[in-house]
């Protein structure tokens, strides 16, 4: 029997409480078909469950409440924990699809004025902390005219690493 049950997109989203010892995990689920529902499990980065359920109505979504979030932070700030979403779309009791989705429970926000002066600034803020961030471009091997430093991934982690960057900027 062919099924066209199946998920086409997924939109997760994190919210942050103030001090951020509670997060709410916002996951948007597009799936195509007809009557289809929807078995989750929340992965932490220890590799333990965090939490798991169902949805009767995939396309109103669901939000996940983590208490004591292990925050993503730039490598530069903190370890960048990774959450694992599980997702199995089923029919009548039959799996028909399943996806799996890796991000960072974080808030990031840009700040383009002082609070207290109304001066115009730039500035990003993470985790409710200010971050300067530090960045390189990244051209392909062979891109580059001049130099080439490296044609090879752990190389150019190397490098970026050595440059102490926070952020990159990819040229391909």
């Amino acid at each position: 029997m062919y099924c066209h049950e199946s998920t086409e997109d997924v939109c997760i989203r994190t919210v942050l409480s103030d001090g951020c010892a509670q997060a709410k995990i916002q996951v948007a689920v597009e799936a195509a078909g007809d009557s289809a529902s929807l078995n989750w499990t929340l992965i932490g980065p220890d590799e333990r469950e965090v939490a798991s359920g169902t949805v009767g109505d995939v396309s109103r979504g669901f939000e996940i409440e983590v208490s004591d979030p292990a925050l993503w932070w730039p490598w530069t700030h903190g370890t960048p924990h990774l959450y694992a979403l599980h997702l199995s779309l089923s029919v009548g009791g039959d799996e028909v699809d399943e996806q799996r989705e890796v991000f960072g429970i974080r808030e990031i926000r840009r700040v383009l004025e002082d609070p207290v002066t109304g001066e115009a600034r730039f500035q990003f803020v993470v985790n409710g902390q200010p971050i300067f961030l530090r960045g390189a471009n990244w051209l392909a091997p062979g891109q580059n005219r001049f130099v080439e430093i490296t044609d090879t991934a752990e190389g150019e982690e190397v490098v970026i690493g050595a440059l102490n960057s926070s952020t990159i900027r990819i040229r391909a």
